[in-house]
């Protein structure tokens, strides 16, 4: 039978604590202090309900240096760690399932992967965005979602008129709802239609309000003008860019950007064999989305990226070659912040 530790031997063992491994869920987080060996030394579930239980707790062990894992809704345990003068570590949580496959998984073994990691000095860690970053982020992943919430709805619309026979090119523009008037519709899909009406201009507006927002943040940043010399990249684009590749410095080649942002092919090489697949779509979903729609703006407007964009489109087709001009906007935008130089096109075509 295993005896419990006494009290005084604990709290003398839990002032050897150097590292902390956090274990982070939506209503608790369990944490596992450990020496600068790795060895546990105890383990305690912290309710998210009691903050100043969780800030006791830290204060009692004002030394160790954290980890948590990156996942959602962690953000405000981290600013609460890094308000009480802690140093915190973000961990990937993809590259950490790589390194801890295991058969067994659970909370306790979970947080005791992370401060032995952290301990050791293995810890596989993420970029840590600053507040105002993640805002922005923030502000910019919530316009994109607005936009393709107002493109759902105009679908939703043009099947609620094919169902009347009906076809009105730009049947959402002011010009197309007066012809919608006049139409013969049942009244069924007239009282559809109308509501549908009403959520796209509500939309509409949250889009606008957004868009003015990210505007202003824009005008107010130097590297937007630099960015906005690349073909396709407006002054959202431009924004969201610096918002979701944060610190450039972090960065060493243009590749790794495009890998970053999930838009380089998949690969499987074993001896002779090479096979590619489709791009592995990781990092930011939103930004992979603008930067796409910035390359037909960018194949229509630049020269040497239209040849580039034919080129490929002969090969392997529209939707291919437009998402690797999609990849080299990213990588030219890497480019020009890193150098803080306009853009060139002439340098484009040096460099082939």
């Amino acid at each position: 039978m295993e005896v419990p530790m006494a009290k005084s031997t604990l709290e003398k063992k839990s002032k050897t604590a150097r590292y902390a491994g956090i274990d982070f869920h939506k209503t608790f987080s369990l944490v596992t202090l450990g020496d600068k060996h790795g060895e546990e030394i105890l383990q305690e579930k912290l309710w998210h309900s009691d903050v100043s239980s969780i800030k006791k707790f830290f204060k009692t062990h004002d030394k160790v240096v954290c980890a948590i894992e990156s996942c959602r809704g962690y953000e405000w345990f981290l600013d609460l760690l890094r308000d009480l003068g802690l140093e915190v570590h973000v961990c990937n949580p993809v590259k950490m399932k790589v390194i801890c496959q295991t058969a067994f998984k659970n909370d306790k073994i979970d947080s005791r992967k992370i401060m032995d990691l952290l301990a050791r000095n293995y810890l596989p860690t993420s970029y840590q965005a600053t507040p105002e970053e993640r805002h922005l982020r923030e502000r910019v992943r919530w316009r994109a979602n607005l936009v393709r919430k107002g493109t759902s709805i105009k679908n939703a619309i043009k099947a609620v008129l094919a169902k009347e026979n009906i076809s009105i090119k730009d049947a959402c523009s002011r010009t197309g709802r007066l012809k919608l008037v006049e139409a013969k519709i049942s009244k069924a899909h007239r009282a559809i239609l109308d509501d549908m009406f009403e959520s796209l201009d509500a939309n509409d507006t949250a889009v606008a309000i957004q868009t003015k927002w990210l505007e202003q943040c824009a005008k107010k940043d130097k590297r937007v003008a630099l960015l906005k010399t690349i073909p396709g990249f407006g002054s959202i684009s431009a924004i969201a860019f610096i918002a979701e590749v944060g610190e450039v410095s972090r960065f060493k080649r243009p590749s790794q950007v495009a890998s970053y942002f999930g838009l380089v092919p998949r690969l499987s090489e074993s001896a002779d064999k090479r096979r590619q697949g489709g791009i592995t779509k990781t990092g930011s979903t939103e930004l992979r989305w603008l930067l796409v729609q910035d390359a037909w703006t960018a194949v229509r407007n630049s020269p040497e990226l239209r040849r580039r964009y034919l080129n490929i489109c002969r090969r392997r087709g529209k939707q291919i070659a437009v998402v690797s001009i999609a990849r080299k906007l990213a990588e030219i935008a890497f480019c020009v912040l890193r150098d803080r130089k306009p853009f060139n096109e002439s340098n484009l075509r040096k460099r082939d």
